[in-house]
């Protein structure tokens, strides 16, 4: 899944970026939206040794979310948006989700544009067999809603050796009228290429587009065998590869640039969540990395259950949400990253950075790296200044 994407001062609010939409791209009704994930599929054929999701889920073919909880939650979801003023993206994930049967992704996508919210899905275009499929499934989801934003995660490894799957890559990137790209971090992927060998395949095969790293594996998943090995600073292998190329370096500063602060991390709570399969309401930190969604793979706790008796109005600004913000902002002085002295303080701590340090406590030493915007920062704003 794709970090939070901000305009400048408005964390987690998206602006539509022209480096990242295609030639067919609408002009989106509203200019600001926020992200609100909520997990439907997780089907993915996808080999991604980074993936946050287990093999067994994977490979389950039916929806984790029912039709009828979804309706509960857009008309949650714009209900919260009506009290907080904000405009949603319900982005659907974790799958592969145009796998889909057609008239299923028809009904999830009419149930949130009734509700006068914004479509985003996750997707991998890994199947073979499935190319007409995908071709019908992304004019359904773009028709349904023309600013939709299409989240892919990228395997430069299957990039090499399928010429197939970059095809159907390049068709879906085609659709796209908004489009953000990650590949995930693993083992395979830092043995198999050098930052800048990673930066050049890639741009080989679909051209210099902008492209995330993300390095937010779940928590039962850092146990695997695939993140068994010490990396000197996942950092430094970030700034290697963004500072390859003007599209990577510009890239990341736009990032670096909306990682802002307006309030304490229980302000940000309020703006963006997740929500499960079972309708309950897990908590987002907002890291350089990625998204870490707090929840049971994580080790997390709900704060709330979306019902008729709890909306999320309560659920976002009740006892668990202060909870959370408490325990994620007191983790900023713990460890050897001297947080207290740095200038992204307020933001980190805004945005839910001592959460993410906090989960991933036992294995900083893999990623060498205080999951903040600091380390990146020193190398690619002076490059990007230069420019």
């Amino acid at each position: 899944h794709r970090p939070c994407s901000t305009a400048t001062n408005q964390p987690w609010q998206q602006r539509v970026d022209d480096s990242m939409t295609s030639t067919r791209a609408p002009i989106m009704d509203e200019d600001v939206t926020t992200d609100v994930t909520i997990e439907i599929f997780n089907h993915c054929e996808g080999t991604c040794t980074g993936c946050l999701l287990s093999v067994a889920e994977r490979r389950s073919a039916m929806p984790v979310m029912t039709l009828s909880r979804f309706k509960d939650a857009t008309a949650a979801v714009k209900q919260w948006s009506i009290d907080s003023g904000r405009f949603y993206r319900c982005l659907l994930t974790f799958g592969d989700i145009p796998w889909l049967p057609l008239k299923t992704q028809e009904n999830y996508y009419q149930a949130i544009t009734d509700q006068g919210l914004s479509i985003g899905l996750t997707m991998t275009m890994v199947e073979q067999d499935k190319f007409t499929h995908y071709r019908e499934a992304l004019d359904l989801v773009t028709q349904a809603d023309p600013g939709v934003v299409f989240d892919i995660t990228l395997d430069p490894i299957r990039m090499e050796r399928q010429p197939d799957y970059v095809e159907r890559l390049l068709v879906a990137m085609d659709y796209a009228p908004h489009l953000h790209l990650q590949v995930l971090l693993s083992e395979a992927v830092i043995q198999h290429y050098a930052p800048e060998e990673l930066s050049d395949s890639i741009a080989a095969k679909i051209g210099k587009r902008p492209i995330l790293l993300g390095f937010t594996p779940s928590l039962e998943n850092l146990e695997r065998k695939n993140y068994r090995y010490q990396v000197s600073s996942a950092a430094d292998y970030a700034r290697r590869f963004y500072s390859h190329t003007k599209t990577g370096r510009n890239h990341l500063a736009r990032e670096l640039a909306r990682y802002d602060s307006v309030g304490d991390h229980a302000d940000f709570i309020g703006q963006t969540f997740h929500i499960g399969p079972d309708l309950n309401v897990y908590p987002i930190a907002c890291t350089v990395w990625g998204d870490v969604i707090l929840d049971s793979r994580n080790g997390g706790q709900p704060l709330g259950k979306i019902g008729a008796d709890q909306p999320l109005r309560e659920i976002l600004t009740g006892i668990g949400a202060k909870r959370q913000s408490i325990k994620s902002t007191s983790w900023m002085s713990r460890g050897d990253f001297d947080c207290d002295d740095c200038t992204y303080r307020s933001s980190c701590e805004f945005n839910g950075i001592g959460a993410a340090r906090r989960l991933y406590r036992d294995f900083e030493s893999r990623t060498g790296s205080c999951y903040g915007p600091r380390e990146v920062d020193s190398v690619i704003a002076p490059q990007v200044a230069a420019e």
